[in-house]
C-alpha cells in the first residue's frame, strides 16, 4: 500500500494522510482544497509520498518499545573488489539533495533576549537567513521585510552575506543568495527571559518601505559571558537577543550541507529524565539518536545534573583540548539545525566564541601557528602538523557567522582554514612514504571547503597563489585517485571504497600491512557530500556510495555467542572494527567494539543515498546501515547511569568527552539518507 501525506507549510499547520485505495477523484479534490486552503501570503503545499510499508516515524514523543527486529545476517564471506566501479548519474534523483528555489515565502523568527534584558527597551538584533539556492538574488532582497506581530513593517537593514557558490557552473556560482544578514531594532513588549517574542519575515511580495541607512556592528548588541560554565577571564561574548529559526528551515540543507529530518515534535528542548530514558531500550526508528544528541549535550556543557561534582565534569578548557577534537561547536550546532532550541543555539555560539578566541590570530610567530588550536599546541614555536591542525574548524564559526551576522567568526574560520593548509602536512596525495590517516585528510578538506563557502575563489591568504577553490579540487581529486586504486600502487584484489595505507603511516594494526580504520572514514565522508553538493562532479558522487562498500566489512555481524558486548541481547548485531585488513578481515589484536556504530551508520546511509542517485540502488546498504544503528541503540541505553549523580557523577556519560562529537558530527543525516520519503511541490 502507498500512503500520500499532504503537508501544508502555513500558518494553520493543515494536514492529512490517507490510503492509495481511495479513488483517484478523492485523492484530487482532497489535495486541490488543501492545496487552495494554503493559498495566503506565503503558504505552500507540498504532497509527501511514502513507497514504504513500514511504519513512517512518530510525530509524538513514543514510550512503546518496537518488536524485535529480525536476525541480522553475517557479513558475506567475499566482499567485492575494486573492479566493481562506475555508473551514471540518474537525471532524476529519488530526492534530491538540494531543496526546491523559494521565491516568495514567510519565515518566523522567535526572538529571545537573555538574563536581565527589560522590555521597554530598544535592542539591537542581527541575525542571518538562510535560502535554498536560486531563490533570491541581492536585487532582490529589497523585497524582503520585517513585520511586527501586528504586520507592522519594522525598518531593516538587509544585505547578502554569503552567495551560493558552485565550482563548475558558472550560472551557479554566486548568482543567488545563500545567507541574508538582517539587522532590526527590536523592543520587547512582554517578554523576558525565558520566554520570546516572534517577528515574521517576508520576501517576494512588496518593496521594503522601512530600512535602516547602515549596518552597525553587530557586536555593539553583545555583551560577556560570565554564566553557565563561563568566567570573564575566558573572553566569551554573545548576543544580547538570540534570533531562532525553526528546524522545518534549519534542516534543509542550507548551512551544513545535506538535509536532515528535523526532531519530533514531541521531543522536548529540556534534558529528559535519565531514569526513563534508561527504562525504555528502543524508540520508534530513529528517534533514539535526537534524544541522544540532545540529553548527552547536557552533559556535555556540564548541565547533566547539580550533584555532579566539578572533578567529573567535561574539562573543556584543560591542557590538550580532548573535547573539542572532531569539532564540538559543529556537534552543537547540527543539534540546533535538527532541534530549533534556542538553548542549543546559545550553546554553540558560546563555543564558538571560546574557540575563536583560543586560535592563533594574524602575526603569531611562526607563521604556520596562525589558526591553530592553543589547548592542543600551548607553544605556537612548537611542531604543529597534521595532529596538532586536526583540532583546527572553520566549520562551526562559519555557523555562528551565519546565524548572528558576526564577522569576527568568519575572521576566525579563516585563521582555522589557514592551520588546514599551512599545518597540516599530512600530503594531499597518498604514497606509501608519508604519514596518512582518512581523519587527518578529511579535516583537512572540511576546512577549505567551508572556506570556499565563505570566501570564494580567492588565496587562502596574502601572498599565496593556491586559492581555496583550487584546493578543494585537487584534495578531492586525490581522494578519488586514491580510492580508485593510486595509480596502481593498491592490489586489484582489494576490498573496493577503501582508502587503503599500511599500518605503519597510521600507527595501528601491523605496520607493513594495507589497512583501513574505517571508523574514520566519515569523516571524509562528510566533507565529500558537501563537495559534492558545490561540485555535481559524477566521481564524488560515485566514490561516496563506494566508502559504503567498504563500510559493510568495518561493521561486521555477531552472534551473541561470538561476542563479548551485550551478550544478553538475543540478536545478532554488527561491531566495528578498530582496523580493517585489506581483505575484509578483522585486525583481531585491535579488536571490535560497538563505540563508532552511530558514526559509521551515518556514512553508510550516505552511501545507500547516492547508490540511489547514481541509479545503482543497493539495498544491502540501507540494510547495513540500520543494523549499525541497531547497535548505536543498545549503545545508547549502556552510557546512561539514573543514580550516578548520587555519587557526584554525570547520568549521562561522555567518555572520552570526544565521544559525543564523533557520534552526532557527522551522523545527523541518517534519517534523512533512510527515508524513502520526497517532497513533490504542487
Amino acid at each position: 500500500m502507498q500512503k500520500f501525506e499532504l503537508f501544508v507549510s502555513s500558518w494553520r499547520g493543515l494536514s492529512l494522510s490517507f490510503a492509495s485505495r481511495c479513488s483517484a477523484r478523492l485523492l484530487a479534490t482532497a489535495l486541490l482544497a488543501l492545496a487552495l486552503n494554503a493559498c495566503n501570503a506565503g503558504d505552500t503545499a507540498k504532497l509527501r509520498v511514502a513507497t514504504e510499508t513500514v511504519k513512517r516515524p512518530l510525530r509524538t514523543e513514543a514510550r512503546d518499545p518496537l518488536p524485535p527486529r529480525p536476525q541480522i545476517r553475517p557479513a558475506p564471506a567475499a566482499p567485492p573488489t575494486a573492479a566493481a566501479v562506475g555508473g551514471i548519474v540518474s537525471p532524476n534523483s529519488y530526492k534530491p539533495l538540494m531543496a526546491d528555489a523559494r521565491t516568495f515565502g514567510v519565515l518566523d523568527v522567535r526572538l529571545h533576549p537573555i538574563e536581565g534584558i527589560p522590555t521597554g527597551v530598544s535592542q539591537l538584533v542581527t541575525f542571518g537567513i538562510p535560502f535554498p539556492r536560486g531563490s533570491i538574488t541581492v536585487a532582490g532582497l529589497s523585497k524582503l521585510r520585517v513585520l511586527d506581530s501586528k504586520g507592522v513593517e519594522i525598518p531593516a537593514f538587509v544585505e547578502q552575506l554569503t552567495p551560493w557558490r558552485h565550482i563548475n557552473t558558472a550560472a551557479l556560482d554566486g548568482t543567488s543568495v545563500r545567507v541574508a544578514r538582517i539587522q532590526i531594532r527590536y523592543t520587547f513588549t512582554t517578554a523576558t527571559y525565558p520566554n520570546a517574542e516572534t517577528v515574521r519575515i517576508d520576501w517576494g511580495y512588496s518593496n521594503r518601505t522601512q530600512s535602516l541607512a547602515s549596518l552597525e556592528n553587530p557586536r555593539n548588541g553583545w555583551q560577556p559571558v560570565t554564566t553557565g560554565s563561563f568566567v570573564a577571564g575566558d573572553g566569551v561574548s554573545e548576543p544580547r537577543v538570540y534570533a531562532v529559526l525553526p528546524s522545518s528551515t534549519l534542516s534543509m540543507g542550507m548551512l551544513k550541507l545535506g538535509p536532515m529530518r528535523p526532531f519530533s515534535p514531541g521531543i522536548a528542548a529540556t534534558r529528559d529524565d535519565p531514569a526513563t530514558m534508561d527504562a525504555t531500550e528502543h524508540y520508534p526508528e530513529y528517534t533514539e539518536q535526537m534524544y541522544g544528541a540532545k540529553n548527552f549535550f547536557y552533559a556535555h556543557i556540564n548541565e547533566d545534573d547539580l550533584r555532579v561534582t566539578t572533578a567529573n565534569q567535561i574539562p573543556y578548557k584543560a591542557a590538550e583540548g580532548e573535547p573539542w577534537l572532531y569539532d564540538r561547536v559543529s556537534t552543537f550546532y547540527s543539534l540546533y539545525f535538527r532541534s530549533g532550541f534556542f538553548k542549543a543555539l546559545r550553546e554553540s555560539v558560546r563555543a564558538s566564541e571560546y574557540y575563536r578566541v583560543n586560535l592563533y590570530p594574524q602575526g603569531t610567530v611562526p607563521d604556520v601557528a596562525v589558526g591553530a588550536f592553543k589547548l592542543k599546541n600551548p607553544s605556537p614555536g612548537a611542531y604543529i602538523g597534521a595532529n596538532g591542525a586536526m583540532y583546527s574548524y572553520p566549520e562551526g564559526l562559519a555557523y555562528t557567522h551565519w546565524m548572528t551576522g558576526d564577522d569576527l567568526s568568519k575572521d576566525g574560520a579563516k585563521l582555522a582554514a589557514k592551520a588546514q593548509q599551512d599545518a597540516n602536512d599530512e600530503p594531499d596525495r597518498w604514497s606509501a612514504a608519508t604519514s596518512y590517516t582518512e581523519r587527518h585528510m578529511g579535516i583537512k578538506l572540511m576546512g577549505l571547503v567551508v572556506a570556499y563557502e565563505l570566501f570564494g575563489d580567492v588565496p587562502y591568504k596574502t601572498g599565496a597563489t593556491l586559492t581555496y577553490r583550487e584546493r578543494v579540487v585537487t584534495l578531492t581529486e586525490n581522494l578519488i585517485w586514491h580510492q580508485n586504486g593510486a595509480g596502481g600502487a593498491l592490489p586489484a584484489n582489494r576490498v573496493d571504497g577503501g582508502l587503503w595505507k599500511f599500518g605503519g603511516q597510521e600507527g595501528n594494526g601491523p605496520s607493513g600491512s594495507l589497512l583501513v580504520s574505517f571508523w574514520q572514514t566519515p569523516f571524509v565522508v562528510d566533507p565529500m557530500v558537501r563537495a559534492y553538493l558545490l561540485t555535481d562532479n559524477v566521481a564524488i558522487a560515485q566514490f561516496i556510495r563506494r566508502t559504503g562498500n567498504a563500510l559493510k566489512f568495518a561493521g561486521k555481524a555477531y552472534t551473541p555467542a561470538q561476542r563479548t558486548y551485550r551478550t544478553d541481547v538475543p540478536e545478532t548485531l554488527r561491531l566495528v572494527d578498530y582496523v580493517t585488513l585489506i581483505d575484509g578481515s578483522t585486525y583481531a589484536a585491535d579488536g571490535v567494539g560497538p563505540e563508532h556504530t552511530l558514526s559509521v551508520a551515518g556514512a553508510v546511509a550516505w552511501a545507500y543515498y547516492f547508490s540511489k542517485l547514481t541509479g545503482q540502488q543497493d539495498g544491502t546498504l540501507k540494510q547495513a546501515a540500520d543494523e549499525l544503528y541497531r547497535t548505536y541503540d543498545y549503545e545508547n541505553n549502556e552510557w546512561i547511569r539514573p543514580t550516578a549523580p548520587a555519587s557526584g557523577l554525570t547520568a549521562y556519560r561522555n567518555n572520552p568527552p570526544r565521544r559525543y562529537n564523533w557520534n552526532y558530527k557527522t551522523s545527523g543525516s541518517l534519517s534523512w539518507c533512510l527515508s524513502d520519503v520526497r517532497w513533490v511541490q504542487i
